[in-house]
């Protein structure tokens, strides 16, 4: 499943339906996992932070995106899709095989606090 951090670890103003659905979606795939264990299918959710998409670039430039990366994001910059796309890779691989009822966070770090201050430290 494709979840986001919106909702499940942070709140964007006049986005609270976006949020509420994507925890929804959270609850779904725990209750899923435990259900369909037993049956060796496994059920896990990808939580995007910000990602370089066309979408987004529709409603922002590239140097806004970059300035709220730099911003917000420890790692100084949004994901790129393929790097999304890596992570639903790797769930649907056998390496993956015991996991289940998890979500991914696939954010460059930016649900693990104030950027700021590991720009500080470095």
């Amino acid at each position: 499943m494709t979840s986001s951090v919106a909702g499940n670890r942070t709140a964007i103003p006049g986005r609270v339906h976006y949020g509420a659905t994507k925890t929804g979606l959270t609850g779904f795939v725990r209750g899923a996992a435990l259900e369909l264990a037993r049956t060796g299918i496994t059920v896990n959710s990808v939580e995007p932070g910000l990602v370089l998409t066309p979408a987004l670039l529709r409603f922002a430039e590239a140097d806004q995106i970059a300035s709220l990366a730099a911003a917000t994001v420890p790692m100084g910059r949004p994901a790129q899709p393929e790097e999304i796309a890596a992570a639903f890779l790797f769930l649907a691989s056998d390496a993956a095989s015991y996991i289940t009822g998890q979500t991914l966070t696939i954010d460059g770090g930016a649900t693990l606090g104030d950027p700021a201050s590991s720009v500080a430290s470095a």
